[in-house]
C-alpha cells in the first residue's frame, strides 16, 4: 500500500510538468479516493468522524466553510463589478480542494502513521526528478548541466534564453516550498531516527529545494528555525508566544497590507535592492482591488485573484494581501487570529507543548510563503502543511480514539 500512495501522490503533487500545468482533477480525484478510503468508510458505517480525525477536520475545515459562505453572501448581496458564474466555480473548487487537502491528509495518516511523512518526502522526490528528467530531454544534458551551478541566480538569466526557459521549465513551485516543512520537521522534531536516516531525507529534501531554487523557502525555513529555537532555548511559556507572534503577524499583516496600497513596495526594494522578478507591478494592480476601511467587506474568496489572472496573465503572488482584498476587514482579522492563535492554543491544550510547536513551525511557514507567493492555490502545500500536523500527533493512529462527534 506504501508503494501505491507513493506513485499517487508523486502525480498528485506535480503541478508543472515539463513546463506545462497538469491536470488538476488528478490530484482532485487522488485526494478524493484518498479521503473517502477512511473518512468515508467512517461516515457510512458509524455516522460520525471520532478522536483527532474529528478535531483536525473541525479545527481546518470549518473556517473554509466559514469563507465559502461569507463569499457566498457576497456574490449574491454586494457583487463586484465583473463578477460572473465563473468566479463562483472558481470559489467552490478552491474551498473543496482545500477541503480535500485536509481530509486526505487526515486519512493517509491513519493507515501510515509518522511513516507517511517520509513516503511524502519520496513521493515529492519522484514528482521533481520525473520533471527534471522529462526538461532534461526537451533541453538536453548540456543545459542542465549549465543550469545547475547557477540555479540560485536562476531570475537573472536573460528573458528568452536558453537557460531561463529551462529554469522556468524545471520550476515546480508546489512541491518545491511544500519541502519546507519537512526540513523543518527534520530539523526541529524528528527525535526518532538516527542521524544518517534524518541526513538521507535532508539530503532528498535539498536536492529538490535546490533544484527548483525558491528564495521563499529558504528564507522562511531561517526565520521559523530561529524563532523555534528561541522559544525552545529560553523556555519561553508557549501560550504567552502563541498570542504575542499571532498578534505580531496580523500587524505586519496590515502593514503589508497598506505598504502595496500605498504603492511603497517599490520604495522598498530599491532600497535594499532586491530582485523581485516584477512583483511591484503585479501588487500595483492588485491593490487597485481593495480599500483599506474597518468597513471594507472584500470581494468574495478568489474573485481577485481569478480576475487578475484574466485580465493580466499574472495571479496575486501574495496570498496575505489578496486574502484581505478577497475576504474584507473584519474576516481577514478572523482568518489571521484562527490559525495563528486559535488552532495552536487549542492544540496546546488537548495535545501538549510539542504538538503545538510543531503546529506553530508548520503555520509560521506556510504564512511566511504566504507573503510573496500563492502557496494557497498549491495541493502539495496545503497537504503538508496538515500532514506533518496530524502525524506527529502523539495520540494519533487508530487505537485511543476519543468519543468526538461530529455531525454532517
Amino acid at each position: 500500500m506504501a508503494i501505491i500512495y507513493i506513485i499517487s501522490m508523486a502525480v498528485a503533487f506535480s503541478f508543472y510538468f515539463g513546463g506545462a500545468q497538469v491536470v488538476f482533477w488528478y490530484k482532485y480525484l487522488i485526494a478524493l479516493l484518498w479521503a473517502l478510503s477512511y473518512l468515508g468508510v467512517c461516515i457510512f458505517k458509524e455516522k460520525k468522524i471520532k478522536g483527532n480525525s474529528a478535531i483536525i477536520i473541525k479545527m481546518y475545515v470549518y473556517p473554509l466553510l466559514t469563507i465559502l459562505a461569507w463569499s457566498s453572501f457576497i456574490f449574491i448581496f454586494h457583487s463586484p463589478s465583473g463578477a460572473n458564474i465563473g468566479n463562483v466555480t472558481r470559489m467552490v473548487s478552491n474551498i473543496v480542494y482545500l477541503i480535500l487537502a485536509v481530509t486526505s491528509a487526515v486519512s493517509t495518516t491513519y493507515y501510515f502513521g509518522k511513516k507517511v511523512i517520509k513516503y511524502s518526502i519520496w513521493a515529492i522526490f519522484i514528482s521533481i526528478m520525473a520533471n527534471l528528467i522529462y526538461c532534461i530531454h526537451l533541453y538536453g544534458l548540456g543545459i542542465f548541466l549549465q543550469y545547475l551551478p547557477q540555479a540560485a541566480s536562476s531570475t537573472d538569466f536573460p528573458f528568452g534564453s536558453v537557460l531561463y526557459n529551462f529554469a522556468s521549465c524545471i520550476e515546480v513551485q508546489d512541491a518545491t516550498l511544500a519541502t519546507g516543512f519537512y526540513i523543518l520537521y527534520m530539523i526541529l522534531f524528528d527525535e526518532e531516527d538516527s542521524i544518517k536516516t534524518k541526513l538521507f531525507y535532508m539530503g532528498l529534501l535539498l536536492v529538490c529545494s535546490y533544484l527548483g531554487f525558491k528564495r521563499t523557502e529558504f528564507i522562511a525555513v531561517i526565520f521559523t528555525v530561529i524563532v523555534m529555537w528561541i522559544i525552545k532555548k529560553y523556555a519561553i511559556d508557549l501560550s504567552l508566544m502563541i498570542k504575542v507572534i499571532g498578534i505580531a503577524i496580523l500587524l505586519f499583516s496590515f502593514g503589508y497590507i497598506c505598504i502595496v496600497k500605498w504603492d511603497l513596495f517599490q520604495t522598498i526594494i530599491d532600497k535594499v535592492g532586491a530582485n523581485v522578478t516584477g512583483r511591484q507591478n503585479v501588487y500595483r494592480n492588485l491593490a487597485r482591488y481593495y480599500e483599506i476601511s474597518p468597513l471594507y467587506i472584500g470581494k468574495g474568496f478568489t474573485f481577485v485573484d481569478k480576475t487578475m489572472y484574466d485580465t493580466t496573465g499574472f495571479s496575486a503572488h501574495n496570498t496575505v494581501v489578496r486574502m484581505y482584498a478577497e475576504l474584507g476587514f473584519i474576516p481577514f482579522i478572523i482568518w489571521i487570529v484562527w490559525y495563528l492563535i486559535r488552532i495552536p492554543l487549542k492544540i496546546l491544550n488537548k495535545f501538549g507543548e510539542k504538538n503545538a510547536l510543531i503546529v506553530m513551525t508548520s503555520t509560521l511557514y506556510l504564512f511566511f510563503t504566504y507573503c510573496i507567493g500563492n502557496s494557497m492555490n498549491f495541493y502539495c502545500i496545503q497537504y503538508s502543511f496538515i500532514l506533518i500536523t496530524v502525524a506527529t500527533f502523539d495520540s494519533n493512529g487508530k487505537l485511543n480514539y476519543k468519543k468526538i462527534r461530529f455531525k454532517i
